[in-house]
């Protein structure tokens, strides 16, 4: 038996927080004409390039037995940020996800966390398929959205009953008229609330 899992349940649970949680994660197709796609990460907030590398390593604890996989499965989902600055994009990667998978999805950020040339035509908001995750609980806006587009996250949150939080790190600014949270303070709170796109069979 793996000594983890000697741990209470609740104990293991803030292990996994703290071993798979925290990140952002974005979908990017396997090439230009392929409807599936693969995931990359890094820590939230970071200016790490993100690999899939690293969010293959958010399923290395469950490598270890059949419990720990069956207990951490889905964590990877549950516990990150999926970032949608391309709604198209996000769109169809929601369409090849499985809907455990999308059921567990619990926050997703809107833009760009640097500045583009022309945000209006590169970032689009809200994906119709959004409705699929059911389990979504946090909005984060990121500042680089323009007004337009911070309404249209601000309403869907409403109309979802979701939290929103605005992520200012790019300006260190904030909208006065939307209630802040501090990134740094919700992506704590993801890790006591608070899923590597991969099969879902375990070998041993």
């Amino acid at each position: 038996m793996s000594p983890l899992l000697r741990l209470p349940r609740e104990l293991r649970d803030m292990v996994y927080r703290y071993a798979i949680g925290g990140n952002e994660v974005a979908p990017y197709p396997l090439n230009d004409t392929s409807p599936h796609f693969r995931l990359r990460c890094r820590p939230y907030g970071t200016q790490d390039n993100l690999t899939e590398k690293a969010w293959d390593g958010l399923f290395s604890l469950g490598k270890a037995c059949h419990q720990l996989y069956y207990e951490t499965k889905l964590l990877p989902y549950k516990l990150n940020v999926f970032n949608i600055s391309l709604g198209g994009h996000f769109s169809d990667f929601l369409l090849d996800l499985n809907d455990t998978k999308k059921k567990a999805i619990t926050t997703v950020s809107f833009g760009f966390k640097y500045w583009a040339e022309d945000p209006m035509t590169f970032q689009f908001t809200v994906p119709k398929e959004l409705k699929d995750c059911t389990g979504l609980r946090t909005a984060i806006s990121i500042i680089t959205l323009q007004e337009k587009q911070k309404k249209e996250v601000k309403d869907y949150a409403e109309e979802r009953g979701l939290k929103l939080v605005i992520d200012h790190d790019v300006l260190d600014v904030i909208d006065a008229d939307i209630d802040y949270l501090p990134i740094h303070y919700i992506c704590k709170e993801l890790m006591y609330r608070k899923d590597r796109y991969a099969e879902d069979d375990y070998s041993e």
